[in-house]
């Protein structure tokens, strides 16, 4: 089914009228030089051995969203700790009192979301140097607009775990912190429990 879907159809809509945060010089270097330190924290993990091809540049998509959405809420979001993998399954606005995760693809790429998600995700894309914020994706909603057959990269794909989220026109938008806190407190409230990040 994923292979006969339109991006074009699916998420450019929601994409004009997303409201959008660009980044500058100062937010390219911060995460591209985390991403790198992040990556080397990684290496020894098994489950970023598994699939660790275009990892670095994962790393700087979500990283790159997470910074976005910093400015966009005024709130600090990206967390610049280091540890095992298991000691971070947590939503990523967790510190912030919600229980949301942040998603980010690349402009013309379904974003992947978890086949069983534990929490609802904010879809972003990223598009150059800027990320657009497309809105809040409810656990429903990945759950019946998801395809695995979205996924690109074979490694990542054969892990069985994730999807390709093409429900761009399901997703909640929001403007500001206090309409994403609205939001939060009217989703369904399930455990929270993330997988590694």
């Amino acid at each position: 089914m994923g292979i006969f879907r339109s991006y074009e159809e699916d998420a450019i809509k929601t994409l004009l009228k997303a409201p959008y945060v660009d980044l500058d010089a100062k937010d390219a270097a911060r995460l591209y030089k985390f991403a790198e330190e992040f990556q080397k924290q990684k290496a020894g993990e098994h489950v970023h051995n598994i699939d660790n091809e275009y990892e670095l540049k994962r790393y700087i998509t979500g990283f790159a969203a997470e910074i976005a959405l910093e400015k966009f809420l005024g709130i600090k979001i990206l967390d610049t700790t280091f540890g095992k993998s298991e000691n971070y399954h947590h939503a990523d606005l967790k510190q912030a009192g919600i229980n949301i995760g942040i998603k980010c693809s690349l402009f013309g790429n379904y974003p992947v979301v978890f086949n069983s998600p534990h929490n609802a995700e904010i879809i972003t894309v990223l598009k150059d140097t800027r990320v657009y914020i497309c809105g809040v994706a409810t656990i429903k909603a990945m759950k019946e607009f998801s395809d695995e057959n979205l996924i690109l990269n074979a490694k990542f794909k054969a892990r069985g775990v994730k999807s390709g989220f093409y429900g761009f026109d399901q997703l909640i938008p929001f403007k500001n912190l206090d309409e994403l806190k609205n939001i939060y407190k009217n989703l369904p409230k399930k455990s929270q429990r993330q997988t590694y990040r």
